[in-house]
């Protein structure tokens, strides 16, 4: 008798286990990445074979930004995005219904945005009457100055509308008094000017602009797919814990990027696959800030565009949010 009943229990596991980890209706897949080693995982999870350990045949389409990346699968064109929270937040505004956001990737920064000014200014009030370069629209240029200079009390300056490449050529030739800029361009403003120095970084005020990871509607009715991709990105942000010079090399080689600049932008942000309260937070931060802008007018429904489902299935102690975004 006993012998029955170990034998009924152990089918009736490996019938549980086969109906939480079906295979999925579709193996084929497109994600997209940004060319930016802030956004390694989608291509940290190709070259270790972390999809295929899911049944899954995953193709990462890199685009020349992560936002292009998010409105390529708006368009159809893949079904993953891991982007700024600007274009997310924006689209779900408008009532969209085409993806959920699932988590998202950034834990922490430390020097991965900063203000960088010319000799002679040494501190926040200094920057008062200053010219200031600002890539216009950008979280990392645009909001990161802006919670700065609240912050500090800034009123009295002049921005001046720039791209990072912009914002160099202009500092070296004494045009702006400062740069609001990201790496690899913050790490570089300083040696465009003798005497420039870094007056601020996004740690100084504990400044965060997270990058959510967004599924589409059709990855969505696919369970078992959006379990897979899920768990995928989840071993490559283990592995890039454990293995940060490896991971260098893969994010280096994909994006065609010089590796000490992979590194050297590495080290100033850290990366987790999670759903957290930063999570949410950033989604109130970019919505609060874009609807300043007047950019945006509606309201996001957080309770039909937020998913937390996957990642809880895959790695509940990643979940760690307490409610939705409260703005």
């Amino acid at each position: 008798m006993s012998i029955v009943i170990r034998w009924f229990a152990g089918f009736l596991a490996l019938a549980i286990a086969s109906s939480v980890h079906a295979a999925p209706k579709k193996t084929d897949w497109t994600i997209s990445s940004g060319v930016d080693p802030s956004g390694p995982f989608q291509v940290i999870a190709e070259a270790m074979g972390f999809f295929k350990k899911q049944g899954l045949n995953v193709t990462v389409k890199k685009y020349s930004s992560a936002t292009r990346g998010f409105r390529g699968m708006l368009a159809g064109e893949n079904d993953m995005a891991n982007s700024g929270s600007f274009a997310p937040v924006s689209t779900l505004a408008q009532g969209s219904k085409k993806f959920k956001i699932v988590g998202s990737t950034r834990n922490s920064q430390s020097g991965f945005t900063a203000i960088v000014v010319r000799p002679g200014i040494m501190d926040a009030k200094g920057l008062d009457g200053a010219r200031i370069g600002i890539a216009r629209g950008s979280p990392s240029s645009h909001m990161w100055f802006d919670k700065y200079a609240a912050k500090n009390g800034l009123k009295n300056f002049k921005r001046l509308w720039l791209q990072p490449q912009e914002q160099l050529i202009a500092f070296s030739k004494g045009e702006i008094d400062a740069v609001s800029i990201w790496y690899p361009w913050a790490g570089r403003a300083a040696g465009v000017l003798k005497g420039a120095k870094v007056l601020a970084r996004d740690k100084d005020i504990g400044f965060v602009n997270d990058t959510p990871i967004t599924f589409s509607s059709r990855l969505l009715a696919d369970r078992d797919a959006a379990l897979g991709i899920m768990k995928g990105m989840v071993e490559a942000s283990a592995f890039l814990d454990a293995n940060p010079d490896e991971s260098a090399k893969i994010v280096s080689k994909a994006f065609k990027i010089d590796l000490k600049d992979t590194k050297a932008i590495s080290k100033t942000i850290s990366l987790k696959v999670q759903f957290s309260d930063g999570t949410t937070a950033d989604l109130c931060q970019s919505l609060n800030f874009l609807k300043g802008l007047g950019k945006v007018k509606g309201q996001p429904d957080w309770k039909t565009g937020l998913d937390s489902s996957i990642m809880k299935a895959v790695a509940p102690e990643r979940v760690t949010a307490k409610s939705l975004p409260n703005c």
